[in-house]
């Protein structure tokens, strides 16, 4: 979620608010220019972060352009002042933002890892102990690939029927949806996995979508409200 409003402890000149805002998709001003975002960024940051602990959280940085690379790495060179931490997860994949700094590698789950995170998911349904084998092992311990398992098990997919990786799978529930919550649906895959009903409504609209009820009964596990 993105918020930038002017406060007493937390201020941005307004061209550089107004840079940010329309970044964001909250303003129809022209597109700024990019030092300007970058320069708004960080002089956001730095204010914040004196008057409270911030941790600036990086998802899938081996995606990131090369200008957004560029201005996080500015970020980390700023973050060993005191009450400042980026948090930077990647893919060991070339491209995007690798920084310097401590590295934990996370080696997949354990079978019994596995087992125990299937078996709390499917509480409420509980699987025969033949069908927990068969997705401890066809996850290869990939906690992502778990939660889609148990999702179309969910949706009555038999476990032999299952694809192989977690983008096949997740391609074959796309495929499985009507043409319009699809269609939405890949719009917002820009969002993340989950995303505000609200925010939801307003890009779809820009792209002259209506989200009504019917797709957002169908979208409902993708929507937060």
């Amino acid at each position: 979620n993105v918020s930038i409003r002017t406060t007493p402890s937390c201020s941005l000149p307004a061209p550089q608010r107004n840079a940010l805002a329309t970044v964001f998709g909250l303003s129809d001003l022209p597109p700024p220019d990019r030092f300007l975002v970058g320069l708004a960024t960080l002089t956001l940051f730095a204010e914040v972060a004196e008057h409270q602990p911030l941790v600036c959280i990086v998802d899938d940085a081996q995606w990131l352009d090369d200008a957004s690379a560029h201005l996080l790495e500015r970020l980390v060179a700023g973050a060993g002042a005191r009450g400042r931490a980026v948090l930077v997860l990647r893919r060991p994949e070339r491209g995007g933002l690798s920084p310097d700094g401590e590295t934990i590698e996370l080696a997949p789950l354990s079978a019994a890892e596995t087992e125990a995170l299937v078996v709390e998911a499917t509480a409420a349904a509980p699987l025969r102990p033949h069908d927990v084998d068969a997705m401890v092992l066809r996850s290869g311990g990939h906690p992502l690939y778990v939660h889609e398992i148990v999702q179309a098990a969910r949706e009555r997919v038999g476990i032999g029927e299952l694809p192989d990786s977690v983008h096949s799978l997740i391609s074959t529930r796309l495929d499985r949806l009507e043409h319009l919550p699809a269609r939405v649906l890949r719009h917002l895959a820009v969002l993340g996995r989950r995303f505000p009903r609200a925010v939801a409504e307003d890009l779809v609209a820009s792209e002259g979508i209506d989200l009504d009820l019917a797709t957002r009964g169908r979208l409902r596990e993708f929507l937060v409200p």
